[in-house]
């Protein structure tokens, strides 16, 4: 990406397309947007705070990043679409050829994209770049961006920061966008419906007694325009401290496979390896939004002593 670091350099450059418009008439007079509709169009130059942004939901600050991008918006009884390309950051009358498209959904501009990562071993992972943004003051929008990757048990991660769109004037002529009202009409995805603030229970499964422990997850479902390849930002809350993880939705079911950032403690005092696998299952049929999940989490040890501990797991949705 392009406006992070090295382990997420591919995702900047999608991500910095997601703009919105402060939801007024465009004045270019070269606009396809309808005057009834919300409109973006024009160059917009689009800064990421890097100081607050956060990793695995914990603060993972960078330097401020600025990009620019050129819009041009339509709408049709089926909705409103941007398109969108990356120009050049020295010269903002030509494209850097990175096309991206965009939907007015629930008041704000939305892009989801399919994306890929650079793990810390220097090899690659599939995940999703986001943006979401709403309109601000003054007509200016505001945001997060979003990120996540989950495809092998040492190379999961989430990556959020907020994000603003200034408008800083009208495309030049000499840059090429591609027309809006020929892009396919949005259609949101099933697994969208798993999103607000839930309580997890979990209950141990094994010999013994182990009281059942609930904590608070926030989730945030996104999926890739049109498809139900969907990603879950799931933020959960436990005392004071609160750690987000991806789950990755594939085959009617969320799952995560993850090392744990602590090692497991053995009865002669040496420490073992955990990896945590979770998984839900999509009721069939999904109710909008999702009110109870059922699946479970399992604990797996190696190393110096073996094991593992499963339990039952429920959500319930207690709100947005």
């Amino acid at each position: 990406m392009k406006f992070f670091d090295a382990t997420v350099a591919a995702a900047l450059g999608l991500a910095v397309a997601t703009g919105c418009s402060s939801g007024e008439p465009s004045k270019e007079s070269g606009s396809t947007a309808a005057h009834n509709g919300p409109v973006l169009d024009g160059t917009y130059r689009v800064d990421l705070d890097g100081k607050h942004r956060l990793g695995n939901g914990t603060p993972m600050p960078i330097a401020p990043i600025s990009n620019s991008y050129a819009f041009r918006s339509t709408c049709s009884p089926t909705g409103c679409v941007a398109a969108a390309t990356l120009l050049q950051r020295d010269d903002i009358k030509h494209a850097a050829n990175f096309p991206v498209i965009l939907d007015y959904v629930d008041g704000g501009w939305q892009m989801v994209t399919a994306d890929t990562f650079t793990c810390r071993d220097g090899s690659t992972t599939p995940g999703i770049s986001a943006w979401f943004l709403k309109p601000g003051p003054n007509g200016s929008l505001a945001g997060t961006f979003y990120s996540a990757q989950a495809a092998r048990i040492d190379c999961v991660a989430t990556l959020q920061a907020p994000l603003s769109l200034t408008r800083v004037g009208d495309v030049d002529p000499g840059v090429a966008i591609a027309d809006p009202s020929a892009v396919a009409a949005f259609s949101p995805s099933a697994p969208e419906a798993l999103r607000g603030k839930y309580n997890q229970t979990n209950t141990y499964r094994g010999e013994g007694t182990k009281p059942p422990s609930t904590d608070v997850v926030e989730m945030k479902t996104m999926c890739v325009r049109n498809t139900d390849q969907c990603w879950t930002l799931a933020a959960r809350t436990s005392g004071s401290a609160t750690v987000e993880f991806p789950l990755l939705f594939a085959d009617g079911k969320w799952s995560l496979d993850v090392r744990a950032s602590r090692d497991q403690r053995c009865t002669n005092g040496s420490n073992a390896k955990t990896v945590i696998h979770t998984e839900y299952t999509m009721p069939q049929p999904a109710p909008n939004p999702i009110p109870r999940l059922t699946g479970t989490e399992t604990f797996d040890f190696s190393g110096q002593c073996t094991g593992s501990y499963a339990y039952d797991s429920v959500l319930e949705r207690t709100g947005d």
